[in-house]
C-alpha cells in the first residue's frame, strides 16, 4: 500500500470485501489519529465486525442489520510501554465497516450508544454509509482497562473528521 511515509504493508482478512468507498486508506488515515495518541496501530483490511463488543439482551436488531456490512477494516493499538506502567494486555482495537446503507450504519451507531458494557469501554462513531467502533480492554486477568468509553471521546473529533473526508458531498 501506497501511503504518505512511502509503501507499507496492511493485512488482509478472510470476511467478504466489497466496499464502495477505499477502506484501506479510510483505516490508514484512522490509524495516524491513533499514532498521535499513546497506541501503535496495525491496520487489516477484509475484517469483521465482531457481534460480541455490541451484543446486548436483545440482539434482533443487531442480528438484522450486521449481514449489511460490505466491507471491513481493522486498526489495533497497543499500548505504548511509556504511556501507562501497568500496559502490559490493553489493546485498543476500531473495527470499521461500510454499511450497505446510511440507515444501518446510524442503527449500528443507536446500539453502541445504548450498549455499556462493564468490562471493556466502546465508542461508535457514523458518517453517512461508515460506521465505526472503538474498544478498549485489557485481556491480563484481574487488570482493568485505563480506558472509558468517555475517554475513548478523546478520539471523536479525530476520527470523525476522518470519516468525514470520505463521504461524498451531496
Amino acid at each position: 500500500m501506497e501511503t504518505k511515509n512511502g509503501i507499507g504493508f496492511i493485512g488482509w482478512g478472510f470476511a467478504e470485501y466489497h466496499p464502495t468507498y477505499d477502506l484501506k486508506l479510510i483505516a490508514i488515515d484512522i490509524a495516524d489519529v491513533v499514532a498521535a495518541d499513546k497506541y501503535e496501530p496495525d491496520v487489516s483490511v477484509a475484517a469483521n465486525l465482531p457481534a460480541t463488543w455490541l451484543e446486548t439482551n436483545d440482539n434482533i436488531l443487531l442480528n438484522k442489520t450486521l449481514p449489511l456490512v460490505q466491507g471491513g477494516a481493522s486498526i489495533f493499538g497497543r499500548l505504548r510501554p511509556e504511556a501507562h506502567p501497568e500496559q502490559g494486555g490493553h489493546i485498543l482495537m476500531i473495527f470499521l465497516v461500510e454499511m450497505a446503507e446510511e440507515s444501518a450504519a446510524r442503527t449500528l451507531l443507536a446500539i453502541s450508544k445504548n450498549n455499556r458494557p462493564a468490562d471493556y469501554a466502546i465508542l461508535g462513531l457514523a458518517q453517512g454509509k461508515l460506521f465505526c467502533l472503538i474498544v478498549a480492554r485489557n485481556f491480563a486477568a484481574g487488570v482493568k482497562s485505563i480506558e472509558t468509553s468517555e475517554s475513548l471521546s478523546r478520539f471523536s473529533p479525530g476520527i470523525g473528521k476522518v470519516l468525514a473526508k470520505y463521504i461524498p458531498k451531496p
